[in-house]
């Protein structure tokens, strides 16, 4: 039901997007309104999915996901572990 209301609110004044948040699924899809393309964007939440929106540098909006992130990290908990299990195996 939100989401409607803020995709007609949307339309109605003529915007070309609408980003919502926190109703716990995450997404970006175009939405046919009144013959245009309108689109939605959901921020998900932090806390069942941990994922959020991003604004790169030539405005394109892209959802990201924590855990995709953080095994990237040279301190990432996956990353930890990895390299303690490596310095075992070697010593072994």
């Amino acid at each position: 039901m939100f989401e409607e209301a803020a995709l007609y609110e949307a339309t109605r004044r003529g915007f070309d997007g609408v980003i919502c948040g926190h109703i716990h699924f995450p997404e970006i899809r175009n939405v046919k309104q009144k013959n245009r393309d309108i689109l939605y964007c959901n921020t998900g939440d932090w806390v069942e999915n941990c994922s959020a929106l991003v604004e790169q540098g030539d405005g394109k909006i892209e959802l990201l996901y924590w855990k995709n992130i953080a095994e990237q990290l040279p301190i990432s908990p996956t990353n930890r572990n990895r390299s303690i299990l490596e310095k075992i195996n070697k010593a072994a």
